[in-house]
C-alpha cells in the first residue's frame, strides 16, 4: 500500500476511533487510536491488516451448507451445533470467524434462524452460541 495512502487512512481511521470513544465510550484502547492519528506505521499496519473481506463465494458456501440442513427433516432435527458444520465450512476454506460473521448476518435478515437457535448447545464452541447482533459488531 502506498505510503502516503496507507498514512491518510490510518488517520481517517483514528478520527473514527475517537468519535466513537467521545460519543459512544467505545473500548478501542487509547493506545490504537494515538498511534493511528500520529501515523504510526506499525499502529496503522496492525489496524489495516487485520481487514479481511468476505466474497460473495464465502456467503455462498455458507449459505449452501445451512441449506442442506435447513427444513431438511429428519436432517434438521439431527442438527445439533456448529460443530455438525465446521468440519464442511473448512474443507470448503470458509473459517470460523468468516461463517460467524455471515451466520450474524443470516441471522439479522431472520434466515435459517431456526437452525441458528440450535447453535446455542454443547455442540458449538463458545463464540458460535449467540449470533445477534452486538453493539461491537457495527
Amino acid at each position: 500500500m502506498e505510503d502516503q495512502l496507507k498514512l491518510a487512512l490510518g488517520k481517517i481511521l483514528g478520527e473514527i476511533y475517537k468519535t466513537q470513544q467521545l460519543i459512544t465510550g467505545d473500548e478501542v484502547p487509547d493506545k490504537v487510536t494515538f498511534g493511528l492519528l500520529a501515523g504510526i506505521e506499525d499502529v496503522i499496519d496492525g489496524e489495516l491488516m487485520n481487514i479481511e473481506m468476505i466474497t460473495k463465494e464465502d456467503v455462498k458456501k455458507v449459505d449452501d451448507v445451512l441449506y442442506e440442513h435447513f427444513d431438511a427433516g429428519e436432517k434438521e432435527e439431527a442438527f445439533s451445533g456448529y460443530y455438525d458444520i465446521e468440519h464442511r465450512l473448512s474443507n470448503l476454506g470458509v473459517s470460523r470467524w468468516k461463517a460467524i460473521q455471515i451466520i450474524k448476518l443470516f441471522n439479522a435478515e431472520s434466515r435459517y434462524t431456526t437452525l441458528i437457535e440450535k447453535m446455542n448447545s454443547s455442540n458449538s464452541p463458545g463464540e458460535c452460541k449467540d449470533f445477534r447482533l452486538k453493539s461491537y459488531d457495527w
